[in-house]
């Protein structure tokens, strides 16, 4: 799952192979991340991390990417791995829940 974020910081990157403007010194300014910024990992966990904790969900003390949320005899792990998400949990409809959710 990848989610083009807003930049925080003003980007720039060089022309495309496909797409050259009519000044081929031209620069285009990027307004959203794209797959392959160094930094598009921390923008989308920290918006994903946000949206969790929103949710009562908390981060592990030994792994960050690793959120629990527990309600009465739920429980809900949450692991985030580079772009990719594993959710267990005991009971499937409060995991339809949490997607619903965060859709």
């Amino acid at each position: 799952m990848f989610l083009p974020e807003d930049l925080e910081e003003t980007r720039y990157m060089q022309q495309s192979l496909v797409f050259i403007s009519s000044n081929p010194n031209q620069v285009h300014k990027l307004n959203k991340v794209i797959y392959g910024l160094k930094k598009v990992f921390r923008s989308w966990f920290h918006k994903l991390s946000q949206a969790l904790m929103s949710f009562n969900f908390s981060p592990t003390k030994s792994d960050h990417f690793l959120f629990t949320h527990f309600i009465n005899a739920s429980t809900i792990f949450f692991l985030i791995y580079v772009d990719d998400i594993i959710i267990a949990e005991n009971s499937s409809f409060d995991i339809h829940t949490l997607i619903s959710l965060l859709n």
